[in-house]
């Protein structure tokens, strides 16, 4: 399993998008991206058709926690949180996911 956990600055929503998207494109990957650009932190999290974690399970939970909105499918979220606690919702997800991988 490839874990990708990266914090960008200045990017576009879209760009965060579209990396993510390609990255998974490969096998037993999971995406975690920041990105903070002004007043907005985005937050993205990705995986590859053949991870087995659904990641809208968790995501609303970490938007929950962090006062954050957004959405997504069992396989990309996507959400916005105030870019000073940008880095503590991509740490909350990553521990979320490493836990995941260690039930299995």
């Amino acid at each position: 399993m490839h874990i990708v956990y990266k914090l960008y600055e200045n990017r576009t929503t879209e760009e965060i998008k579209i990396l993510a998207k390609y990255i998974v494109y490969n096998d037993k990957c999971i995406v975690i991206l920041g990105n903070k650009r002004g007043e907005t932190g985005d937050l993205v999290v990705s995986r590859s058709g053949d991870v087995a974690i659904v990641v809208n399970g968790f995501f609303k939970e970490v938007l929950r926690v962090f006062d954050g909105k957004g959405g997504g499918n069992a396989y990309m979220c996507q959400g916005g949180v105030s870019p000073d606690r940008l880095e503590l919702a991509m740490d909350k997800a990553l521990s979320i996911v490493i836990d995941e991988i260690n039930k299995r």
